[in-house]
């Protein structure tokens, strides 16, 4: 077994945002669940729980990990830095259901699928206030979910168009870039869906400048013909 009170620190191998959450992540777990306070640098050296990358760990598969339980230190590597901050989720797992010991052994895990997503859509439904969002943005990280949208419609604070969202209790412009801001460089990977090409011409009455509205998906882009439409779509992402 490896008594966690033995333990002196977290280090972290490098000054990768995605190694240092996944330690503060640890750190917070320690202290809710047995109550032990480690604190947390950026070193190569192991001396308590030491988090590192390893290309070579799971086989090399993608977002792979090995999280190894000795009776003197902790180790958890990633097959990347992806692979790192889930194998420390196993972790943090482990140390909420623990007093002061864990038992020595070997977890080496891996994703079978590379993207683990999650829509919410709040233009059919309650929309959550930012201590909700945030909580469940924190809750499907530790369940290992990489991608999260949230979907809107007139449940948007459109800023030139009011009389779209004037019944509804919209997010807005700030809300949504705190949103973006707070999970920056962490997992899950939190992108806005804003509908504002099509669905206006429900929400606003606009038939005549969506009708021949003409949308071309490319690679890398997106073209639309028909000026009046640009204009419209323009008015509902000013910023």
């Amino acid at each position: 077994t490896c008594r966690l009170t033995d333990l002196a620190e977290i280090t972290f191998q490098s000054d990768d945002a995605l190694l240092a959450n996944a330690a503060q992540r640890i750190q917070r777990a320690a202290l809710d669940g047995p109550g032990i306070s480690w604190p947390v640098r950026t070193s190569t050296a192991a001396n308590g729980i030491h988090l590192r990358v390893d290309a070579s760990v799971a086989d090399g598969r993608a977002q792979g990990s090995s999280l190894r339980i000795t009776p003197k230190a902790i180790t958890v590597t990633g097959r990347d830095a992806a692979g790192a901050f889930y194998g420390a989720l196993t972790l943090v797992q482990l140390l909420r259901q623990t007093r002061d010991t864990l038992p020595a052994g070997e977890i080496i895990d891996w994703p079978d699928y590379p993207t683990r997503g999650v829509m919410l859509d709040v233009s059919r439904d309650k929309v959550p206030t930012m201590e909700t969002l945030f909580a469940l943005v924190e809750r499907l990280a530790e369940w290992k979910i990489n991608r999260f949208e949230l979907y809107t419609e007139h449940t948007f604070a459109y800023r030139e168009h009011p009389e779209v969202w004037a019944k509804a209790s919209p997010m807005t412009h700030e809300e949504i870039r705190l949103l973006d801001a707070t999970f920056a460089n962490q997992q899950p990977v939190v992108s806005s869906d804003v509908q504002c090409a099509a669905t206006p011409k429900f929400d606003l009455g606009v038939a005549s400048e969506i009708d021949d509205v003409l949308i071309r998906a490319r690679a890398d882009s997106i073209r639309m013909e028909q000026l009046a439409a640009i204009r419209h779509v323009s008015s509902l992402v000013a910023a």
